[in-house]
């Protein structure tokens, strides 16, 4: 089970083992004021952490996270260990994001630029253009409605386009490539890779 965190509107500092800055949140019932420290074990299941508005700090701990940061720039978006994502789901206008290695600058949009650690997935914007880059990690990025750019790092990945004319490149690894509905541009890249166009006229390089 999946639990919830929804921080305030002011910008929040949420980590685990960490003083909290901004609050109260609640969360599986108990609530922290500011100052409060979280439990490293509070945040070592599989987390839902909504940072509003303002400029968050959102670390998920361990667990299979998704962190969504909100308005505002988010200076750290961190899922800690396990399979975790970073959601630009309800993002108004186009998105890019470029996973790395290191925490490092990873969205660029109409809230400036996240910085991004230890994160795996991607969830693109659902009505807007998705860029999005994996790293040496085996990736889930996915995309909206329309016409994205996904591509995948070393590792193996999992690219879904959905709807909308995409371009998706596996690059290096045993890559799953789903395009969904429309006329997709599928490509491998090394590895033993699987491409699944969808409906639509779709184009795939092994």
């Amino acid at each position: 089970m999946m639990s919830i965190i929804n921080a305030t509107a002011l910008g929040d500092d949420i980590r685990p083992g960490q003083p909290l800055v901004g609050g109260p949140v609640t969360f599986n019932g108990t609530t922290y004021n500011a100052g409060d420290i979280i439990p490293a074990s509070v945040l070592a299941g599989n987390d839902l952490i909504l940072g509003q508005a303002g400029a968050d700090l959102l670390g998920g701990g361990d667990g299979d996270d998704t962190l969504v940061g909100g308005a505002d720039l988010d200076l750290l978006l961190d899922g800690g260990n396990g399979l975790d994502f970073v959601s630009y789901e309800d993002e108004p206008a186009a998105v890019t994001v470029a996973l790395a290695d290191a925490p490092a600058l990873g969205f660029s949009g109409p809230d400036a630029a996240n910085i991004i650690a230890n994160v795996e997935g991607v969830i693109g914007a659902t009505g807007v253009v998705n860029n999005l880059t994996g790293n040496s990690s085996d990736n889930t990025l996915i995309g909206g409605t329309l016409a994205d750019f996904l591509a995948g790092g070393d590792g193996n990945d999992t690219l879904s386009g959905n709807a909308g004319d995409d371009f998706l490149e596996g690059n290096n690894g045993n890559d799953l490539l789903q395009g969904g509905a429309g006329n997709d541009n599928l490509t491998g890249g090394g590895g033993q890779d699987t491409l699944q166009g969808g409906v639509g006229n779709g184009y795939l390089y092994g």
